[in-house]
């Protein structure tokens, strides 16, 4: 009980606050999120929420709430098998359990499910389980903290990370049986006693700052600043008197804030974000709240639909992420014909993906003419891009090499919502988004651009932003479905 409080109060604040001042998606995404922590099963959703196209709980401001709920289900379990075995027989039981949740997390291919699952996690915590009843048996060990040594070796230096977690991972089991826990270390011990708080407090002021006044020097004291008076608060109020004082009323709190969280969480998920109280509260004019789902549930069906559909169109070859995939509908829409598409994630051009026989045999097809690249250009480090480039080249040496920069604009349903906010015309709402491109996105379109120049194979670039610039004044349907 002393976790939740806390936990549940930053949970309703987020979710106030949310309502407020976001778009109505991302409210709803909160509303979900908050639903989900209120029963401890935020890790469980995010295992299932998180893909291609809705990646917002990666930086939600709720995200960090997913390891709290993985350790609340742990609590849950333990005293379940605690009941069910005598003292000797449960630490054989333990040791057995947190084996097989080490085996289970090292052999999982799915690094997703490896990240979020209770039972993949488990070992971790169990070790924590361990250490705790060695030191109870056995005392604090005086030479535990020589273990900062090879810790501080393994951070400070350039060994792989295979070699350091596990070398800082043993070092911190050494420290956990040290005595230093016994020890007012000042400042330090300060720190460590705000440690929760600093926890639950951090996520959600790194971002609605840097989300709403950008990233900076200034935005980053502001958000240590905020950090530390946020965290300062929520322990003076509300972790340490439920702590020390945790009575029936305390726990009508904890319920309260549970039911409270967990309602007003649902109402905002299946009210499209709150959109009632949005409309109410800035006078915004009448229309669907949740077209921006409706647009991406089309996108994704006319997608689906082409990935079934024979080629026709012998002509291009794509190759890309979901970039590619808007093109080929649109060269779908124009034409009525549909080019091959070969998918690959945004960062991983290597020449081993030619090998593919499919695709090796649709480019050397004597109707093939041009081969377009197109996708989002992240990651580019990670990228073999030339490489590939180059055998195709080497493979298909007739055909012509497009290669599309990103057009990519700032959430364009966001920045549409908080306009139409404002109650701004059409003609300004248009020339904002236009303007909108992040200055990121424009330098990995010319990072690419710049690799590409030093090639000797002849690579034919395209500006895709231009594109929006010399279109037809549709260009902010175009914008609003915010993809292409």
């Amino acid at each position: 009980m002393r976790l939740a409080p806390a936990a549940l109060t930053i949970t309703l604040l987020v979710v106030i606050l949310s309502t407020v001042i976001d778009p109505p998606y991302i409210t709803k995404d909160i509303g979900q999120a908050a639903l989900s922590q209120a029963v401890y099963a935020t890790n469980i959703l995010y295992y299932f929420k998180l893909d291609y196209f809705n990646p917002f709980h990666e930086q939600s401001p709720l995200r960090h709430l997913w390891s709290l709920s993985l350790e609340e289900q742990f609590y849950l379990v333990l005293p379940i098998v605690f009941a069910l075995f005598r003292a000797r027989l449960l630490r054989i039981i333990v040791g057995i359990l947190g084996l097989l949740s080490l085996v289970l997390y090292l052999t999982e291919s799915d690094q997703l499910y490896a990240f979020y699952m209770p039972h993949m996690r488990a070992w971790q915590l169990i070790l924590g389980v361990i250490l705790f009843q060695l030191k109870l048996n056995f005392g604090p060990s005086r030479w535990a903290p020589l273990a900062l040594i090879p810790m501080g070796f393994a951070l400070l230096s350039s060994a792989p990370v295979p070699l350091a977690l596990p070398v800082t991972l043993v070092s911190t089991c050494f420290l956990v049986l040290s005595n230093w826990d016994q020890k007012n270390w000042g400042i330090v011990t300060a720190i460590g006693a705000l440690s929760y708080s600093i926890y639950l407090v951090h996520q959600p002021i790194v971002y609605y700052v840097q989300t709403y006044l950008g990233s900076s020097s200034m935005t980053t004291f502001l958000i240590l600043a905020a950090t530390a008076l946020g965290a300062w608060a929520l322990h003076q109020w509300i972790e340490e008197p439920l702590r020390r004082n945790f009575r029936r009323r305390a726990l009508l709190l904890v319920f309260g804030l549970t039911a409270g969280t967990a309602l007003f969480g649902a109402y905002l998920h299946f009210t499209d974000g709150g959109w009632p109280i949005k409309q109410l509260v800035y006078r915004l004019p009448e229309h669907d709240s949740n077209q921006r789902d409706q647009l991406f549930d089309q996108r994704i069906q006319r997608c689906d639909a082409l990935k079934n559909a024979p080629v026709t169109m012998k002509r291009v070859v794509l190759i890309g992420d979901s970039k590619a995939e808007d093109l080929r509908m649109a060269i779908n829409s124009a034409t009525g014909l549909t080019p091959y598409l070969f998918d690959v994630k945004s960062w991983n051009y290597h020449p081993d993906l030619l090998q593919n026989q499919q695709l090796r045999e649709r480019m050397s097809n004597s109707e093939a003419e041009a081969v377009v690249l197109s996708n989002t250009w992240t990651r580019m480090d990670e990228s073999k891009l030339e490489s590939f480039i180059q055998g195709i080249h080497e493979l298909a040496p007739h055909l012509k090499i497009y290669v599309l920069s990103t057009a990519n604009f700032r959430d364009v349903s966001a920045q549409y919502y908080m306009l139409t906010r404002q109650h701004k015309d059409s003609l300004a709402i248009q020339r904002a988004l236009i303007q909108n491109r992040p200055s990121k996105l424009i330098e990995q379109s010319d990072q690419v651009r710049v690799r590409l120049k030093k090639m000797s194979v002849p690579v034919i670039w395209i500006d895709k932003e231009l594109a929006f610039h010399r279109s037809n004044p549709e260009r902010i349907t175009l914008l609003h479905q915010g993809h292409l």
